[in-house]
């Protein structure tokens, strides 16, 4: 692409809305696995003392704060393509902040609640 062609509207839109896919990607994951894991509790998977959970839903929390730093960084240049005035780049930045605010969130959870209750 040129830089006086504009992106199509399918791929701005991706771009703006891949935080928040990340973030339901995300919340599918963790609730999946921590179900699969929670439904055969004689197995008691754990590592070094944590349950499989926690390190679970820790690794799919960190690898899904980076594809949403990613996802933001790949769409910050573009702010000023073709004369675009900045509101996409925001809007992708907003989604991007209240994505990873989700992320946390649910993450977080692991160091609050025990684990297979």
């Amino acid at each position: 692409m040129t830089s006086m062609e504009r992106p199509s509207f399918s791929r701005v839109l991706l771009q703006s809305c891949a935080p928040a896919i990340v973030w339901a990607l995300h919340f599918v994951l963790i609730y999946g696995f921590a179900g699969v894991v929670c439904a055969r509790p004689q197995a008691d998977w754990r590592w070094w003392g944590v349950p499989a959970t926690t390190w679970g839903v820790a690794a799919a929390g960190v690898l899904a704060l980076a594809l949403i730093a990613w996802s933001t960084a790949r769409a910050w240049p573009r702010r000023n393509e073709a004369g675009d005035s900045g509101f996409v780049a925001a809007f992708t930045l907003g989604v991007a902040l209240l994505s990873a605010v989700g992320v946390v969130w649910e993450t977080a959870v692991v160091w609050l609640v025990p684990s297979c209750v």
